[in-house]
């Protein structure tokens, strides 16, 4: 089965991948909130260096996927009321794939366990692709942006308002972000710059070292496999330790537009698909089980010619996305 995953992208001369719709696409078209696209090889997802546009994940490294973002203009989904939620395209779950786990920080990059400012008010419709340019699948994609939103996001709060984690955000604040208006505001700073160094001197703080330590690939394949049973059967969510599960019952009862539940501060959003039992799930290949499209094309020079027309690349529109 992941033979014919992989190769479905190489007979197409394209690159399996996803697209995470906006909530105002999803609510307003009445799409699927991940949808399954093809990409060039060329596509800058997989080859621009501007980090404006294309988003690396860190996190996901961690979990076996590495995944690259890259953002695209909403769908038109005509005339919104301005000030409505839906009318500014949000997009949680490519955020939090975004979440920094690095001790460098600066004006750019927020301390460990944020998200990325870039990610924090920009959101909007994105693609998303592996590194390694093997098949993404909706459902893979689905199954990494929960896991780092429902399970991991939480335990990154729980560190940032520990003692370890507020002081880091003190220092991270004084140094880097508060205005310099005073002779006291610059020895704050300057105080707060010497400590954020000695924090970090070493790398990560002890706790944001110990938090990421327990953060491995064995831990999301068996999340993963709780997720497909689930999803397979249509039954309750897992959302994490920390959470309750919400029934299907009370999903099923949810209005059209009331796509989000409050529960314990966290927001969650939840698609028609996800309140039915998918069987197609059954055989789809697991992430870890599919090919990478590099490992397959050893020695065939894909970046030399158009792999869809054999022409020279010079000319071909690269960004052309097409929907599965």
């Amino acid at each position: 089965m992941a033979a014919l995953a992989s190769a479905s992208s190489i007979a197409f001369g394209q690159i399996k991948a996803v697209r995470i719709n906006s909530d105002t696409e999803v609510s307003v078209l009445k799409i699927p909130k991940f949808q399954n696209v093809l990409l060039h090889p060329l596509h800058p997802i997989f080859t621009s260096p501007d980090l404006e546009a294309v988003g690396t994940c860190p996190l996901t490294d961690i979990l076996g996927i590495p995944v690259r973002t890259f953002r695209v203009e909403p769908r038109d989904c005509g005339e919104l009321e301005y000030g409505l939620p839906q009318a500014f395209h949000t997009n949680r779950e490519a955020a939090y794939l975004h979440t920094i786990i690095g001790h460098h920080v600066d004006k750019t990059t927020p301390p460990f366990g944020n998200t990325t400012y870039n990610w924090m008010t920009k959101h909007g419709p994105v693609l998303v692709a592996r590194v390694d340019e093997a098949p993404l699948d909706a459902f893979h994609a689905e199954a990494l942006t929960y896991y780092c939103q429902h399970v991991l996001n939480p335990q990154f709060m729980k560190y940032l308002r520990g003692g370890e984690g507020m002081e880091l955000k003190r220092l991270y604040y004084h140094a880097k972000l508060k205005p310099v208006k005073t002779e006291e505001d610059h020895e704050a700073a300057t105080k707060a710059r010497e400590g954020l160094d000695k924090m970090l001197q070493n790398g990560l703080p002890p706790d944001a070292a110990h938090l990421l330590n327990q953060i491995t690939e064995e831990k999301f394949r068996a999340f993963y496999e709780t997720f497909r049973e689930q999803s397979i059967e249509g039954r309750e969510y897992y959302i994490g330790e920390e959470y309750e599960h919400i029934s299907r019952v009370v999903l099923q009862q949810l209005k059209d537009n009331d796509r989000y539940i409050e529960m314990e501060g966290l927001r969650k959003t939840f698609t028609d698909a996800q309140l039915h039992p998918r069987p197609n799930l059954e055989t789809l290949p697991r992430p870890w089980e599919v090919e990478a499209l590099s490992e397959q094309l050893q020695g065939l020079n894909l970046r030399g010619n158009d792999p869809v027309t054999g022409e020279e690349t010079e000319g071909v529109d690269c960004t052309h996305v097409t929907d599965l």
